[in-house]
């Protein structure tokens, strides 16, 4: 059950993503621009974790999860709070 709601969210952020994309323009701020392309990458390995059918492929969804919510993206969003 709880699988298919993170299916469902990285399908519907993806959906967001691609009318995000479509609707670009040059004057969009480009942090706007990474969330929408982090967010996707973020659900998918929530979803996948979800799924995992053994501790391998469980990491890899972890590693995967976790590549999204790093310091790089803080530091590169100029997000106040991951730094404390």
């Amino acid at each position: 059950m709880v699988s298919y709601f993170y299916l469902f969210c990285f399908i519907f952020a993806c959906v967001l993503s691609m009318q995000y994309v479509y609707k670009w323009n040059e004057h969009y701020n480009e942090h706007v621009t990474l969330l929408f392309m982090i967010v996707p990458l973020a659900n998918y390995g929530f979803w996948d974790l979800s799924v995992a059918k053994n501790i391998e492929q469980a990491v890899l969804a972890n590693k995967i999860t976790k590549t999204s919510h790093t310091e790089k993206v803080c530091r590169t969003l100029k997000i106040q709070q991951c730094r404390q």
